[in-house]
């Protein structure tokens, strides 16, 4: 979820916890229904940032609704195809050894160059995330951590994506490798 996280525990009571209110931490998430994602992206790295800072709360009603509210088959089923689609079409440049998963968010592509290639993408709107930039890594001391981080680029599959989302993907990808050939 864009506004937290859910934890479970083995704890027996929350009444410790307060109820999160979120209504000052969703206007990026609405904006980006109704227009370009990339025009609430500051807004999104600010409700980060403040989220970086927050204690542990009970789940605000807005999100626990908003969850209540979709239909999650439906979501796995869109999100499997859209994986099995980059899967089939770039199985062949992809230098991890992956397999179909199920509901999977993200394509993983370890490819050489990834970080012009993740630069290329961006700049044709193409939304690709880092996950943990904060995490200063040393390419030599700390390899496996280091091409985890900056050397697969994660393909947006989610639900979202339309299959012409996931062709023109595959065909920036493409073009890219035969710019570098």
């Amino acid at each position: 979820m864009t506004d937290g996280a859910i934890l479970f525990t083995d704890k027996k009571s929350v009444d410790d916890y307060p109820i999160d209110i979120t209504s000052d931490r969703v206007l990026y998430m609405l904006g980006r229904f109704e227009d370009c994602a990339n025009n609430y992206y500051e807004m999104y790295k600010v409700n980060n940032e403040k989220l970086n800072n927050e204690d542990i709360k009970i789940m605000s009603k807005f999100t626990e609704n908003l969850l209540h509210s979709f239909d999650y088959n439906s979501i796995k089923r869109a999100r499997t195809s859209n994986y099995n689609f980059l899967f089939k079409k770039l199985k062949a440049l992809n230098e991890l050894n992956l397999r179909k998963v199920n509901g999977a968010f993200m394509y993983p592509l370890m490819i050489e160059n990834a970080a012009e290639l993740r630069q290329e993408l961006i700049k044709d709107k193409i939304y690709i995330p880092i996950l943990w930039p904060e995490n200063n890594l040393n390419e030599n001391e700390q390899k496996i951590e280091y091409d985890l981080t900056y050397k697969i680029i994660l393909l947006p599959c989610d639900q979202r994506c339309t299959k012409e989302d996931m062709q023109r993907i595959v065909d920036k990808v493409y073009e890219f490798v035969w710019q570098k050939q």
